[in-house]
């Protein structure tokens, strides 16, 4: 197997994938956004803004945009989903992303929403590319570990995600961002399922095996089929005899069954026919009567009853209701002062509650007030309870001691690096002054400089060489142009020929196409060729100040002297390009020198400011200046406990207050009511019972205002509904007559109007019956002239119903008869078609041979792949065993500083899929104790482990995450922050909050750190 069993060795930490830039064309609220400035910075970058501005939405963006649209989580998956935005924009979310790889390259991917992604830069390319520039991660992987949440951290998918867990030792057995387990899985389903190699239901191997014993049997069948070759012509041809008398007496057989149910069937016909035409014969003629005129009248009367038993049973509830209120009982003091008495009998158990405790708070205001004075004097005269009072802030006090003594230590640090860095600009300074002199040195030697530029030399250069090639050619010309010539026409011709050359090559010198031969009149004469000649010479030599007469070697020596100058000025302009660099590079460095001493004098005086803020500090909680900062600390936590208590005293006391004036005010109150309903007289702290007592009758006086308020609403509103329902018997009266009167009928002739109705409905449903009968049986009105009548006359419908079946029987053995010939003559057909054009046998042998070979191939595949299996169980428990605890380690230090020292390790349960964590006190506890807070932080600690633990053998990604500072305390989350910050030195990271406090925590963390950034983008 292509696969190392055995861990890689640890290797140097590698530059990792960085996010460069992000542009959101459209996204959640986001439209043509962009981080703007430099884009992303490389360590940590911090995305702030308000609730609702799409801080998270930019997080489901990048997903969106490395992964596409993310797929429903499976049932039972505490995936959140919050990934599925309404966009601003109305098309799909859209935008890109650029990154630069571990390797240099530089790339941006740019995804539609639902679409495939867009990969452009050093290289172009879709999904495989993407893929390959981020490790080949997935998604799973990706929003397990890298993109974190508050909803991650509150399920830590981390530890409990067992594929999550096995894509560490996958990377760690040499398999880079390949799965080991789902490798195995596809081993095992090679191996051992009904798609592989064997199974108990199928498998290759098992299904090649049957197939081999089929084979094998169907040999020795047409093995013994062959011998039986002779009579087969025979056999068929009688065979096929037959068969043709059997389709002849299947046509005969089924013309007669189609007559028999022809005749039969028109029988009901005929007999529904006549009794139809009998009824409209009985049934009289009827004048037009209203459609539906039966139903609406039946719908008039109930409605009709309808409204007289609505207007009987309101008049009877009517008198009820006025007899009901003249009965009704109501206290007219209460009615003056209900709202008073609400307010007391809402006070009931305030009160009852305030009389039973009040003994005992007295008491226990009592034994705090002593239990404070015993902790003041066990600190001495300079704290008492007036200064405890004030002393407010214990976490500010503690927190701001803290700082101090970290900041004096930070503080000593700064000055001794800034001191080495002054030692290195001065030397720094030294150095680029030397090279500047070098440079000046160089500069001085060069003799006679020409004073021309380096592109007037070059100018110069090449007209005096289109002037030497001008003066060649005029030459060359004119020793032509003097030389023997031929006599007649072919000297004329050999003239013209030589001009001809002459002036090409001219054109050619000034860079224009030569002239193609003419014999016309006007080609150009030599004469004008050294006048175009004499004419180029003159303006060059004018132009370089030289005379007309100059020969060739004048020029060329003219020329190495203009070359000569030209590599002068050249070296000239090299050597004050590098002075102007050098004294550039002076001027940088003492300015950075002059940088450094000023960070030095101020880190200086900086470390004296903080030892002076230190006894500050300590001088203002009045502590004593000697305390380092552990016992400073000490001595804060007992003052809080003390301040503590003494709040608590002050609240007792406040509560004292209260329960004395809630007794007073409800006995104050509640007399006089009492008083005025001639209810008995109130005892002191007794009031509970007289409250009782009000209300049941506050209660009876308030039943009876409801309901006398009620009675009158249902009084009120019979006398308009019964005025509406009187006008409803009216119109229900009048549409009654009217519907009469449409039929003919008078007023109250109901009965003669239904009768008219009945007739008219009956006549009207048989005309329909009859011609739908008549529209199903087209022979019903041609039975008399076809003979089907006389037919049905002569036979019972049950005589011929027997003949009708005892034909179906026999047609339907026929055709059973029929189908087992053919069946048998295809049969022996085949047979006689294999005997005839091959042996059988042959190809059947052939396919044994192949499955033969198929199946000890396939049983040697299983073989090996067994081995496989168990070789790499073995590789997995081996490597789980040994890499499980550089993971538990880097965990432990992650999580020991998140909470300050509070815990010390993180562990394996030995034989379980669980961890534990370990107190600083030694103590260890499972998870599930943890509070919400401290479980949040230990998940935070297991995913950077991981990334730590990930990116040593493979290609990490940016890691994003999305306000999971929320849970932590002020102290925890400050210690969070530097974490954070200290892990930006090795990945990048993009931390996406709400809250202004953490944007500054996160600001000295960095700067704690002595980490680059926090890069801050706001929203």
């Amino acid at each position: 197997l292509p696969i190392s069993l055995s861990p890689p060795t640890q290797r140097a930490r590698r530059p990792e994938m960085r996010i460069t830039d992000l542009n959101i064309g459209n996204y959640g609220p986001h439209t043509a956004w962009n981080p703007g400035k430099g884009g992303v910075a490389s360590g940590l970058n911090v995305i702030y803004g308000p609730n609702e501005a799409g801080k998270s939405a930019i997080r489901a963006f990048i997903r969106m945009v490395l992964f596409g649209r993310p797929r429903r989580p499976r049932s039972g998956s505490h995936d959140p989903r919050p990934f599925n935005y309404t966009h601003a924009g109305v098309d799909n979310g859209s935008g890109s992303l650029s990154m630069r790889t571990s390797s240099g390259g530089n790339y941006t991917v740019y995804r539609v929403e639902g679409g495939k992604a867009q990969v452009t830069g050093d290289e172009s390319g879709g999904e495989d590319l993407l893929l390959s520039l981020i490790g080949r991660l997935d998604e799973g992987l990706y929003q397990n570990a890298f993109s974190i949440s508050l909803a991650e951290l509150q399920f830590d998918s981390t530890v409990g995600d067992k594929a999550i867990q096995d894509r560490i030792y996958s990377a760690g057995l040499g398999l880079g961002s390949i799965s080991l387990p789902d490798a195995m899985k596809r081993l095992e389903d090679e191996r051992s399922t009904a798609t592989g190699l064997w199974s108990t239901r199928g498998g290759h191997l098992r299904t090649d095996l049957g197939d081999l014993r089929e084979r094998r049997q169907e040999l020795a069948q047409v093995a013994e089929a062959l011998t039986k070759y002779e009579g087969l012509t025979e056999d068929i041809a009688a065979h096929g005899k037959q068969i043709s008398e059997l389709e002849e007496r299947l046509q005969e057989g089924r013309a007669k069954e189609l007559r028999y149910k022809s005749i039969n069937g028109l029988r009901v016909a005929i007999v529904r026919k006549a009794a139809i035409e009998s009824q409209l014969a009985e049934i009289p003629e009827v004048a037009p009567f209203p459609p539906g005129g039966i139903k609406r009248l039946e719908e008039l009367k109930r409605s009709l009853d309808s409204v007289r038993e609505q207007i009987n049973g309101g008049n009877v509830q009517a008198a009820k209701s006025e007899s009901e209120l003249n009965h009704l009982g109501v206290i007219e003091s209460f009615t003056r002062s209900d709202s008073e008495i609400l307010r007391l009998l809402n006070r009931h158990d305030l009160y009852i509650e305030a009389a039973r405790d009040l003994p005992r708070v007295e008491l226990e205001a009592d034994t705090a007030h002593r239990e404070i004075a015993a902790g003041l004097a066990t600190l001495g005269e300079t704290w008492n309870e007036e200064r405890l009072d004030g002393f407010e802030d214990q976490d500010g006090a503690r927190r701001r001691v803290n700082q101090a003594g970290k900041k004096l230590g930070d503080a000593r640090s700064v000055a001794d690096r800034h001191r080495e860095a002054s030692y290195r600009a001065t030397t720094s300074v030294q150095d680029t002054q030397h090279d500047e002199a070098a440079v000046r040195r160089r500069i001085a030697q060069i003799e006679n400089p020409p004073p021309e530029s380096a592109d007037e030399l070059r100018n110069r250069q090449d007209k005096l060489e289109r002037l030497r090639a001008a003066v060649a050619e005029r030459s060359d010309s004119l020793r032509t142009a003097q030389s023997g010539r031929p006599e007649g026409a072919r000297r004329d011709n050999w003239f013209v020929e030589a001009f001809r050359s002459l002036i090409n090559a001219l054109r050619r010198l000034f860079g224009a196409s030569p002239r193609e031969r003419t014999d016309s009149a006007t080609a150009e004469t030599p004469t004008a060729v050294f006048q175009s000649l004499d004419h180029e010479i003159s303006r060059l030599a004018e132009a370089l100040n030289i005379g007309a007469d100059a020969t060739e070697r004048l020029l060329v020596e003219q020329m190495s002297s203009v070359s000569r100058l030209l590599e002068k000025r050249v070296e000239l302009d090299r050597e004050q390009f590098a002075l102007g660099e050098a004294v550039a590079e002076v001027e940088r460095v003492s300015e950075e020198s002059a940088r450094v001493s000023s960070a030095l004098q101020e880190s200086e005086l900086e470390l004296d400011a903080v030892e002076v803020e230190w006894n500050a500090r300590l001088q203002e909680l009045h502590l004593e200046q000697s305390l380092d900062l552990s016992d400073a600390l000490t001595a804060l936590g007992g003052l809080g406990a003390l301040r503590e208590k003494l709040m608590q005293t002050k609240k007792l006391h406040i509560r004292i207050g209260e329960m004395k004036d809630a007794i007073q005010d409800v006995e104050d109150k509640l007399a006089p009511i009492l008083a005025s309903a001639d209810m008995r007289e109130l005892e002191p702290l007794q009031a509970g019972q007289a409250l009782n007592e009000l209300g049941e009758k506050f209660r009876s006086h308030q039943d009876a205002l409801a309901s006398g308020e009620t009675l009158r609403q249902t009084i009120d509103s019979w006398t308009k509904q019964r005025a509406g329902l009187n006008e409803d018997s009216s119109r229900l009266h009048s549409e009654i007559d009217s519907l009469l009167q449409a039929a003919g009928c008078s007023q109250g002739q109901e009965e003669e109007f239904r009768a008219l109705g009945k007739a008219a409905e009956q006549r009207k449903t048989l005309e329909q019956t009859l011609g739908q009968l008549i529209e199903a049986n087209p022979a019903l009105e041609q039975a008399d002239e076809s003979g089907l009548k006389a037919e049905i006359d002569a036979a019972t419908p049950e005589e011929i119903e027997a003949k009708r079946q005892a034909l179906a029987d026999e047609i339907k053995g026929l055709e059973d008869s029929r189908g087992e010939l053919r069946e048998a003559v295809g049969g022996l057909n085949q047979t006689r078609k294999i005997a005839e054009e091959s042996d059988p046998t042959l190809e059947i042998q052939k396919e044994i041979d192949r499955l033969e070979q198929l199946t000890q191939e396939d049983a040697h595949r299983w073989g090996v792949l067994t081995v496989a299996k168990q070789i790499l169980d073995a590789a997995r428990t081996e490597y789980q065993s040994e890499r499980q605890a550089p993971l538990m380690q880097k965990a432990s230090e992650h999580f020991r500083r998140i909470t300050g020292g509070a815990y010390e390790k993180v562990e394996a349960i030995m034989g379980e899929e669980e961890i534990q964590v370990v107190e600083s006190t030694g103590r260890a506890k499972p998870v599930t104790e943890l509070s919400r807070g401290t479980a949040e932080q230990l998940y935070l600690a297991m995913r950077f482990a991981f990334i730590d633990e990930y990116s040593e053998h493979s290609e990490p990604v940016p890691v994003l995450m999305d306000d999971v500072l929320v849970n932590f305390d002020a102290e925890r989350s400050q210690a969070a922050s530097e974490a954070i910050a200290e892990f930006s030195r090795k990945h990048q990271i993009l931390l996406l909050t709400c809250h202004e406090g953490t944007v500054d925590r996160m600001k000295a963390a960095t700067e704690a750190a002595r980490a680059s950034g926090p890069e801050i983008i706001r929203l």
